[in-house]
């Protein structure tokens, strides 16, 4: 499954902590229920104009794993572990961010 993550530079922020939440507890059940990977590893980000944003997505998405766990005396299992779990998928729009594109996944890789 792809959830589509709100863009936070352009859209109300507190979405994006609810969709983190779903996305570690999704993997929470899929651990419970005994499956081996977490059924939510990739999302879309709309909007994308910068490479920066889309690090920024994954650096807060492994903080907010780590507070999880902490808060709730969890050990964090090996996905919220590795920066690399949650992979984002640009959806580039626009003309000039278009041909920048190359630009912005070259940074992000």
């Amino acid at each position: 499954m792809t959830f589509r993550l709100p863009n936070i530079w352009y859209e109300k922020g507190y979405r994006i902590a609810r969709a983190y939440i779903g996305i570690l507890t999704f993997a929470d059940l899929a651990r419970d229920l005994g499956l081996n990977s977490p059924p939510v590893f990739e999302v879309i980000l709309p909007m994308t104009d910068e490479a920066q944003k889309m690090l920024h997505l994954k650096t807060t998405f492994q903080k907010i794993a780590r507070l999880k766990s902490q808060v709730f005396d969890e050990i964090p299992t090996e996905q919220e572990s590795d920066s690399s779990y949650l992979q984002v998928i640009p959806l580039i729009e626009g003309v000039p961010q278009l041909t920048a594109s190359h630009n912005i996944l070259m940074e992000y890789a």
